[in-house]
């Protein structure tokens, strides 16, 4: 396979990849909750966007490397210089807390992954979308239409719905609460 057609091919799948993100992530904690309901396995359910993010991120190297000027252009540009710094930071800081007894290896690895996933993101789309018109063209769609389906059913849970409507779908004491209270009185719900 040629240098062009392995682009493609990347960009692609990269694009791909991100759409399923764009698309799934305002649903995450539903689909997680239901599917560990049907199938167990909370925690690994829960990891499935760390999966893509990795994935992502292989695939987002791969277009780097196989593209010297869009290579020169990361490495010539601040912001991506200060992301870089950052995380180098956030590395350097989790190692030495590590070091010192002060957090455990799954805290220190929790917190870089919560302090790095969004800039990781933010990385990787960039990359794709400086290959890719498509989602230029289309990422306002991949973002609202979920958006819009999240905010229709908060409003139908907060006038149509029974209130604990989402206990049917696994929530509870193990997962995620089904509905949250204000002052623990349930005339006064908070919308999930």
């Amino acid at each position: 396979m040629n240098r062009t057609r392995a682009h493609q091919l990347l960009v692609r799948s990269l694009i791909a990849i991100l759409a399923v993100i764009f698309i799934l992530l305002p649903f995450h904690a539903f689909l997680t909750v239901w599917g560990s309901s049907l199938l167990g396995h909370y925690t690994v359910l829960r990891l499935w966007k760390e999966v893509l993010l990795v994935v992502a991120g292989l695939m987002a190297i791969g277009i780097v490397c196989l593209k010297p000027k869009l290579r020169q252009k990361i490495v010539t540009n601040h912001l991506w210089r200060i992301i870089a710094l950052y995380i180098l930071v956030t590395l350097v800081w989790a190692g030495v807390a590590y070091w010192r007894d002060s957090v455990t290896a799954k805290a220190a690895l929790y917190g870089i992954l919560i302090n790095t996933r969004f800039l990781i993101m933010f990385m990787i789309v960039w990359v794709a979308s400086s290959q890719s018109a498509w989602l230029r063209r289309y990422w306002q769609r991949l973002v609202a239409y979920p958006a819009a389906l999240v905010v229709g059913f908060g409003l139908a849970q907060r006038w149509l719905l029974p209130y604990d409507v989402l206990r049917h779908f696994g929530y509870g004491p193990n997962t995620i609460e089904p509905y949250q209270t204000i002052d623990h009185k349930v005339s006064y719900l908070r919308v999930m």
